[in-house]
C-alpha cells in the first residue's frame, strides 16, 4: 500500500492507483471530463490537474493519470492548482461556450470572456478517440491538431468513414453531445463535428425490425468466425 496525503488528509491505496482514485476514495472531488473509468486515462482536458508536492518538489499534474508515491502530498484547490485548472477552463470556454458542461464550470471558476471565434460542441478531450481504438479496436477516429490553440479553425478530429462499422460508441462516450447517432427508415446516422454518414441497418428476417449496421454486422462476422446467417435475427428473435 503507498501512503499520502490530500488537502492534509491521510489514506492508503494500492501502489497502481491514480491521484484521482485517492481523492474518490476519501470523498474529494476533483473536476474531470476527458476522464471515463470504462477507459484507460487519457489526461487531455487537464481539468483534474492538482499540485502534488514530492522529493520537496511542486508540480502540477493530472490527477486521472498520474500516480500515487509514497508521502505525496496533493493539493486540489491550492492557488497553484486552481489557477492551472482555470486556465484550461478558459481555454475551453473560448472555444466551446454553448456547451453547458464548459459553460457551468466557467461559471464556477469565475471565466467571462469569450476569446476566440471558434464556436463548438466537441471539447477534444479524445474519450471518442481512445474508445474507438482501444474498446472497438477500429481506430476510425484520428486526431489532426492539438484542439486547445487559440484561433484553430481546422477539424480536430477526422472519421475514417471507410474502417468506421457505426456502433455508437464515439457517441456513447461523448460527455457533450459533439457526436450524434440516430435510426430512422432503415439507416443509421452518425453525427460528427465535421461531418455527418449514413449507413445502412440490416433487418431482421423473423420481424423486420432494424437491429444492427451492415457494417458492424461484417465486423463481427470477421471476429467471430460465425456464418453470415447468425446475424440475420435481432436479439428478440434469436
Amino acid at each position: 500500500m503507498i501512503n499520502l496525503t490530500i488537502d492534509d488528509r491521510t489514506v492508503s491505496v494500492e501502489k497502481n492507483a491514480t491521484i484521482l482514485q485517492a481523492a474518490e476514495k476519501l470523498n474529494i472531488k476533483i473536476p474531470t471530463l476527458c476522464y471515463n473509468e470504462e477507459m484507460a486515462p487519457i489526461g487531455s482536458c487537464r481539468i483534474c490537474v492538482v499540485e502534488a508536492i514530492k522529493g520537496g518538489e511542486s508540480l502540477i499534474v493530472s490527477a486521472c493519470n498520474t500516480g500515487v508515491e509514497e508521502g505525496m502530498k496533493v493539493y486540489t484547490k491550492s492557488e497553484k492548482a486552481i489557477e492551472a485548472r482555470k486556465f484550461a477552463v478558459k481555454i475551453l470556454y473560448s472555444e466551446n461556450p454553448s456547451v453547458k458542461l464548459i459553460r457551468d464550470l466557467a461559471e464556477e471558476y469565475g471565466v467571462v470572456e469569450d476569446i476566440n471565434v471558434r464556436k463548438s460542441e466537441c471539447i477534444h478531450c479524445e474519450r471518442c478517440v481512445h474508445a474507438c481504438r482501444d474498446v472497438v479496436g477500429q481506430n476510425a477516429i484520428v486526431l489532426t491538431t492539438c484542439g486547445l490553440s487559440y484561433g484553430n479553425d481546422a477539424p480536430s478530429l477526422k472519421w475514417d468513414f471507410d474502417k468506421c462499422i457505426a456502433c455508437g460508441t464515439c457517441a456513447f462516450v461523448c460527455p457533450t453531445g459533439a457526436v450524434k447517432m440516430h435510426d430512422h427508415d432503415g439507416v443509421r446516422t452518425l453525427l460528427t463535428p465535421e461531418s455527418k454518414q449514413d449507413f445502412t441497418l440490416k433487418k431482421c428476417v423473423s420481424c423486420g425490425s432494424y437491429f444492427m449496421p451492415e457494417v458492424q454486422a461484417q465486423y463481427l462476422m470477421k471476429k467471430t468466425e460465425l456464418p453470415a446467417d447468425k446475424f440475420d435475427q435481432c436479439m428478440n428473435c434469436r
